[in-house]
């Protein structure tokens, strides 16, 4: 009986660690822009960009993403790589993001996951450009906004910033990375944080649950020795 719970317990160990992350990879072979709102950038950028969310289409389903550059030109097929992004990291093809400090990560992150309101048809227009602001700061000026879409965007950074509505302790940003070789849009997603069990689930639930089985065998083992629990002698 103590070898059996024994090795009930070691198994249930195991498959309640977690697993340490590792990179992935998504291949796309098409795409599309959901929400897009053309935005005319200022100096010294002097472009024209499409601001909106970006849903990758691939062999093994679709995957939406935001966009971490100011280049406006995906090329397909693309197989990007995946990695989680904390503060200082060096990335091919991330630039201003890698000299952002964790705050600021962690607002873009937020933007990611809740910065979409399904009832209004800008917030994803006004997500990327809230994104845009916060990495590129004074060098990103849009000059062609309607009055709607700037305080909409606004609104993005301020309800994203530590303690705000949008705010999400424990996001994760993943970047979803350029090959140094290929160079493509460099773009991310942002992933919530796993919640910690409640008292009584997971690995304390399962040691508890086996503990009972344990009792309620002992307790069925007395009963079949008319109340006695036998054990064996060992030579």
């Amino acid at each position: 009986m103590k070898n059996t719970l024994m090795t009930a317990l070691l198994a249930a160990t195991v498959l309640t660690l977690p697993y340490a992350a590792k990179a992935d990879t998504f291949e796309m072979t098409n795409f599309a822009v959901i929400g897009g709102v053309n935005v005319d950038l200022g100096s010294p950028i002097n472009k024209t960009v499409q601001a909106g969310q970006i849903s990758l289409i691939g062999p093994t389903g679709v995957l939406d993403v935001w966009c971490l550059d100011l280049n406006d030109t995906l090329f397909k097929p693309y197989t990007y790589n995946i990695n989680s992004f904390t503060a200082g990291d060096v990335r091919p093809g991330l630039g201003q993001l890698s000299l952002l400090d964790g705050s600021a990560i962690r607002q873009i992150a937020s933007l990611m996951l809740n910065g979409i309101d399904v009832s209004d048809g800008l917030s994803r227009a006004a997500t990327q450009l809230a994104i845009w602001k916060i990495e590129y700061g004074n060098l990103f000026d849009p000059t062609n906004l309607s009055a709607t879409l700037t305080s909409d965007m606004n609104a993005h950074i301020a309800a994203s910033v530590l303690g705000g509505l949008l705010d999400c302790p424990g996001c994760t940003l993943n970047v979803l990375t350029d090959a140094p070789d290929v160079p493509n849009q460099a773009l991310g997603f942002a992933v919530a944080p796993v919640p910690i069990p409640a008292v009584g689930t997971g690995l304390p639930g399962v040691i508890a649950g086996f503990g009972a089985i344990y009792a309620w065998g002992k307790k069925r083992a007395r009963k079949k020795a008319g109340g006695k629990l036998y054990r064996l002698a060992v030579a």
